[in-house]
């Protein structure tokens, strides 16, 4: 069963639709890579879950239960089941709080306990993420920003949540840090079942992390497959443009790659029929007589491995490594 399931999301910023029409799900204990460029509308649907963004239309459920309008002390259940945690720590660790204030501050919204029970409970939750529980005494500026993401962690731990959504959490890190942080992340899942949405620009690191992947472009999805797969055997152009985009050992480099060329269209004037056309190296630019990718919408289809891609011409050729 799906811990969360997206249907049909849209989520609008005046005359501009940051997510047209996403769907997809997530199982109990599972992680979904989240991946595209910036201004995919990764972050808007991530925003959108936890209400932190209008949805014009469409469905968000967390257990089979619509969530999507949940207000009052739904929405207070709500926060304590779902947590995000975001790409720069220090600007999400309130300065003038201690580090156990503010994972204080959890526990009391959230959990019944009194104040002993909160001060053994904080440095509980230290210790869990490789923290000294004396540091809870200790302010943000006084920690590494690997540190300060660990003290992130352990404050969306403190309401024992459910799903967790990773937005861009090791991006702003060193490549060391990063490696600690992402092996800290999956003990915690395996240890509490955590759902997790994890969202990146990095494939390598989604790679690492993620069960399934779904690649998004001008907010819309146009290619969802499990890691392996998807790496393996993309069949949308622009999945396979990210793919080549990773910088890899190769002398005199790979005259098969597929690069990203060009702009990323205008988000508020988005292109007809398959949004990817005008930089696609297999569209209409490159082969005319494929006007279909210019004229109709391809959607998101299923092949017979369950498997989606929205692509009228999709990719057949084998990863090149």
């Amino acid at each position: 069963m799906n811990k969360l399931r997206v249907r049909d999301l849209v989520v609008r910023y005046g005359q501009l639709t940051a997510v047209d029409g996403v769907s997809f799900g997530i199982p109990a204990g599972g992680t979904l890579g989240l991946v595209g460029e910036s201004g995919s509308g990764k972050s808007t649907i991530a925003r959108a879950i936890v209400q932190l963004a209008s949805v014009a239309r469409g469905q968000i459920a967390l257990d089979e239960v619509d969530i999507t309008f949940a207000r009052g002390a739904d929405l207070n259940e709500l926060r304590s089941r779902i947590q995000m945690i975001f790409q720069d720590p220090y600007a999400s660790l309130n300065p003038r709080l201690s580090v156990g204030a503010m994972i204080d501050e959890v526990l009391q919204r959230h959990r019944s306990l009194n104040a002993d029970e909160r001060r053994q409970e904080v440095g509980r939750l230290l210790e869990m993420v490789a923290l000294d529980p004396l540091f809870a005494d200790r302010y943000p500026h006084q920690f590494s920003g690997g540190q300060r993401q660990r003290i992130a962690i352990a404050r969306t731990l403190a309401s024992q949540p459910e799903l967790v959504i990773l937005d861009e959490v090791v991006s702003a890190l060193d490549v060391s840090v990063q490696a600690e942080i992402l092996n800290l992340l999956r003990e915690l899942q395996r240890e509490f079942q955590l759902s997790y949405l994890f969202i990146s620009h990095d494939l390598s690191v989604v790679r690492y992390m993620s069960d399934s992947v779904c690649v998004m472009y001008l907010g819309q999805i146009v290619e969802w497959k499990e890691t392996e797969d998807l790496f393996r055997q993309p069949e949308h152009p622009y999945t396979q443009g990210l793919i080549d985009s990773i910088p890899k050992m190769i002398v005199g480099g790979d005259p098969n790659r597929i690069p990203l060329s060009g702009e990323i269209p205008d988000p508020h004037d988005p292109p007809p029929a398959c949004r990817f056309h005008t930089r696609c190296p297999f569209g209409p630019l490159a082969h005319p007589e494929r006007a279909a990718c210019r004229e109709d919408d391809p959607h998101l289809r299923i092949d017979k491995s369950n498997h989606y891609a929205a692509c009228h011409y999709p990719l057949v050729r084998k990863e090149l490594a």
